[in-house]
């Protein structure tokens, strides 16, 4: 994977964490705040992910 992937993938995730935040403010419903907290949660697992392969990336040339 090249390092401007990587980049597109962690914006495309900073991007859907402010719109996960963004839906929080406009609904008090449980099961949707649970399944924002779940999609928040799994957005930065997806970030952590992107930084260990950027890592090992950088690390490999």
């Amino acid at each position: 994977m090249h390092i401007t992937e990587i980049e597109v993938a962690r914006a495309l995730a900073v991007e859907s964490r402010k719109l996960a935040a963004h839906l929080s403010k406009l609904t008090n419903d449980s099961d949707i705040e649970g399944l924002l907290v779940d999609i928040r949660d799994n957005l930065k697992q997806v970030d952590n992910t992107l930084l260990k392969m950027a890592l090992k990336e950088a690390t490999n040339d």
